[in-house]
């Protein structure tokens, strides 16, 4: 007999709670339909580099090229979404690679890093070139190009 109500009675209340509040979620009431996506890929020449010391006297100045970009404006640094990256070579082959890069050089008397990466700010973005080691890096950086994407929900 109380198997009997076990089956009958507490077996189908749970299942009810369960349909009831497993499947039901706590949020906002938004919901969304898709995305709008661009990709803009910007060419750094050699030129274009310039040198930019830090303010500050405990980090290392830095190599920048800022650049006019109307696509970033007050909207997509609110509601959108960014992905940057840089084309590398290595041994030959042409590799795409997310930004931050962080590349570790061992070949010359002193190890040092060298990171890759931009700022975005209203209507620009600035690439830079940052080493660990400025006074043992190499010189003006050389020609890259860099990969944006924006996306952002459609209005």
């Amino acid at each position: 007999m109380r198997k009997n109500v076990l089956a009958r009675i507490v077996f189908p209340a749970a299942m009810l709670f369960t349909l009831a509040f497993g499947f039901s979620s706590c949020g906002d009431d938004v919901t969304y339909f898709g995305t709008d996506m661009v990709t803009d890929y910007f060419t750094v020449e050699k030129n274009a580099w310039k040198w930019v010391p830090s303010p500050a006297t405990d980090v290392a100045g830095r190599f920048e090229c800022t650049l006019d970009y109307d696509k970033m404006d007050g909207y997509m640094i609110d509601e959108g979404g960014i992905q940057s990256h840089v084309f590398v070579n290595e041994n030959g082959n042409e590799f795409l690679k997310p930004l931050p890069f962080i590349q570790t050089y061992v070949d010359r008397q002193y190890d040092y890093e060298e990171t890759i990466s931009c700022d975005y700010e209203l209507g620009k973005i600035t690439f830079f070139i940052q080493s660990s080691d400025p006074a043992i890096a190499p010189g003006l950086p050389g020609r890259y190009v860099f990969k944006i994407t924006l996306f952002w929900r459609e209005g």
